[in-house]
């Protein structure tokens, strides 16, 4: 049976200069190529030690007393530098607080909603009576177009029949364009990126409140 290559091949012993303790002891594995590997655990087991064993922020970054090896893609990472790691295993971190700073767009559809229904007695009314408008001018364009012929008011019907079919479609559009012009919206789009780092900071604290 053809043994599968491994992408990362690790067995690491890692204790942080500050603890009195190993985080990490004879912690080892094999990932093999276009494997998709969780890798799950409590507080404090040592999951982000053993990430940062193997991207090669350990030693570098962070002192302490480390044992084992790590090869990735068959390469051994002994003696390489961060940069030369990062050629070979990249790390995407993700905050919490960055999360929940996207809500952020919550309130912006909010607000945009709400401006879509301001006015909407004058609005629904609008749509109503050129609805109405329309399908008369229609029905009394299309029945009688035999006698608009007959009396040479082919253009002047036609046109009457057109008018209506704008008006019924511009109170929709009108109304759904909302009170806020492109214009606008796009300030507060790009005024809302604002918010994200007072959120961060904010949310800060509650990690020492906790």
């Amino acid at each position: 049976m053809r043994k599968e290559f491994a992408m990362i091949d690790f067995e690491f012993e890692f204790q942080y200069a500050e603890e009195k303790q190993p985080t990490l002891q004879k912690v080892g594995g094999s990932i093999p190529a276009g494997r998709c590997v969780v890798l799950c655990g409590g507080s404090g087991c040592g999951k982000s030690t053993l990430l940062r064993c193997i991207n090669g922020l350990i030693p570098q970054f962070y002192e302490g007393e480390l044992k084992g090896f790590c090869r990735l893609v068959g390469k051994d990472t002994d003696g390489l530098g961060s940069g030369e790691i990062g050629e070979l295993a990249a790390s995407v971190f993700e905050d919490w607080r960055m999360g929940l700073s996207m809500l952020i767009v919550l309130p912006l559809g909010i607000l945009c909603f709400m401006s879509m229904f301001s006015g909407y007695n004058g609005k629904f009314q609008r749509t109503v009576t050129s609805t109405k408008a329309l399908n008369d001018t229609a029905v009394e364009y299309i029945g009688g177009i035999d006698v608009i012929k007959a009396f040479g008011q082919s253009k002047n019907g036609y046109a009457k029949f057109v008018s209506a079919a704008k008006e019924g479609a511009d109170c929709f559009i009108d109304w759904m364009r909302g009170t806020l012009s492109a214009e606008t919206f796009l300030a507060v789009i790009v005024l809302s990126f604002g918010v994200m780092q007072p959120l961060i900071t904010a949310f800060s604290y509650t990690d020492d409140i906790a």
